[in-house]
């Protein structure tokens, strides 16, 4: 797991306790700072990396475009030194303090990864709470997670790992 503090939250070995899961959440990293990260990661060849970032670079006035840019040199990262390892690209979750930039950074990372032709796993759409931010049960300021809200995601985690 490769990403900012939502990441760097999560007790990895009770929410997904079926498979070896290793923390490379950075609590405050940008999408350009994860970069040196992933390639350390994909030097251990791991079978599967699955990326969240992009909430930071909202935070430090970075567009959606350079989000963009910024994955897909993590992505070439992860790719050029473990072409076998499965990379799932995970949206931003919705941010209603931000709630323009929060959206185009999701579209712009599903973009990305799309054009790449790398796995995505949308967490906008089924954390949005209908109006841009997420589900109050769901977080403890807006932006990072509860326990209700990692439970959710690692039942999309589940589902993911579960595909062929």
């Amino acid at each position: 797991m490769l990403g900012d503090s939502i990441t760097d939250q999560a007790v990895w070995s009770e929410l997904l306790p079926a498979w070896p899961v290793v923390n490379a959440g950075r609590s405050g990293y940008t999408t350009a700072q994860l970069v040196p990260v992933a390639a350390a990661i994909a030097s251990r060849e791991p079978a599967m990396v699955f990326v969240l970032t992009g909430t930071n670079d909202i935070r430090d006035g970075y567009p959606p475009e350079w989000t963009a840019t910024q994955l897909a040199s993590l992505l070439d990262a992860i790719e050029s030194e473990s072409p076998s390892t499965t990379i799932v690209v995970q949206t931003i979750l919705p941010r209603s303090d931000r709630l323009d930039e929060a959206g185009a950074t999701a579209g712009a990372i599903e973009a990305a990864a799309t054009s790449l032709g790398v796995r995505v796993l949308d967490l906008y759409s089924p954390f949005n709470d209908g109006s841009g931010g997420l589900r109050s049960d769901e977080t403890t300021d807006g932006i990072h997670l509860s326990s209700a809200g990692y439970q959710r995601w690692a039942t999309l985690l589940i589902t993911e790992l579960r595909r062929p």
